[in-house]
């Protein structure tokens, strides 16, 4: 039970940290003369040398350097990197150009836009997959 509530509460601490960053960024934008851009670099190098220094910390100093091994895992990591970056540089811009209400319910119906696109296009149906595992239950769309 323990678990399932510090999981709850991280689930609910993650939503509150995430919605509290967009409206950090609408002041920044609106009030200190941020641009995405900027704001967009300095987000991605910050998470990186944090991420960098736990790392560091937690794994030893080598442990940092063992993706970068294998050929296949840089490619991993760039297409992953430029994904991270694209997606966090157009919340951003909504952001900036709107708000953080309007940005938020974006990143929410974006799925959405996605589903329909591939049913009106691709004339794929998409059909919700119902899994039960361990008496849990996640509903795929």
């Amino acid at each position: 039970m323990l678990k399932i509530l510090k999981g709850v509460f991280l689930a609910a601490f993650a939503g509150c940290c995430w919605g509290s960053m967009a409206v950090a960024a609408q002041y920044l934008f609106t009030d200190c003369g941020f641009q995405a851009r900027h704001l967009t670099t300095l987000r991605l190098i910050g998470a990186g040398v944090l991420l960098l220094a736990f790392q560091a910390a937690f794994g030893g100093f080598q442990s940092i350097l063992k993706p970068f091994k294998e050929k296949r895992n840089i490619q991993d990591i760039l297409i992953y990197g430029v994904g991270v970056l694209l997606i966090q540089y157009t919340f951003f811009l909504a952001i900036e150009q709107s708000n953080a209400g309007t940005a938020a319910i974006m990143v929410g119906v974006g799925p959405l836009f996605i589903i329909g696109y591939l049913a009106v296009c691709k004339h794929q149906a998409q059909r919700a997959i119902l899994i039960k595992k361990s008496n849990r239950t996640l509903i795929n769309f």
